[in-house]
């Protein structure tokens, strides 16, 4: 892959590159150079996402950035807490096994965010999100991007 061109969008650096077969695709500039720094990568792994160490979607320096997975990215984001970006088995276990859905709670009236997740015996678990950072979800469109949000999606 070669760089075409280099645009900032949506607070962050993407380049336009041109694969081996001609053809051009936009990536966020963190994973090309992910990608030049992990030679033995052709792409980032299915389920994982680059990551900034110092929360700066602009500094791009390979020592800023690391992969991980989808779910423990959303943890530390969310949860402001560290996660370590190795995944075994048993913690794989922990993250929702399909994208969540909005529901309304037919009692309060309320919209809610459902996630599915197996638990280490293997058995599903669920989890009812009402809020987020103590706001409640006023209309399902405030749910749903929450849902975008946290699953991942641009």
């Amino acid at each position: 892959m070669e760089i075409q061109e280099t645009v900032f969008k949506k607070d962050r650096f993407y380049v336009v590159v041109k694969t081996s077969d001609g053809r051009t695709n936009k990536i966020p500039r963190a994973n090309f150079v992910w990608l030049r720094g992990n030679p033995s990568f052709k792409e980032i792994p299915k389920g994982y996402v680059v990551h900034h160490l110092d929360h700066d979607k602009t500094n791009d320096d390979i020592s800023n950035i690391v992969i991980m997975a989808k779910f423990h990215h959303v943890a530390h984001h969310w949860k402001q807490k560290t996660v370590d970006s190795v995944v075994t088995v048993e913690e794989d276990r922990t993250r929702p096994i399909k994208r969540p859905k909005v529901y309304m709670d037919a009692k309060t009236k309320r919209f809610y965010v459902n996630l599915i997740f197996l638990n280490p015996e293997g058995k599903k678990e669920y989890k009812r999100v009402y809020r987020e950072n103590g706001c409640g979800f006023m209309t399902k469109g405030d749910a749903e991007k929450y849902i975008d949000k946290i699953w991942g999606v641009l």
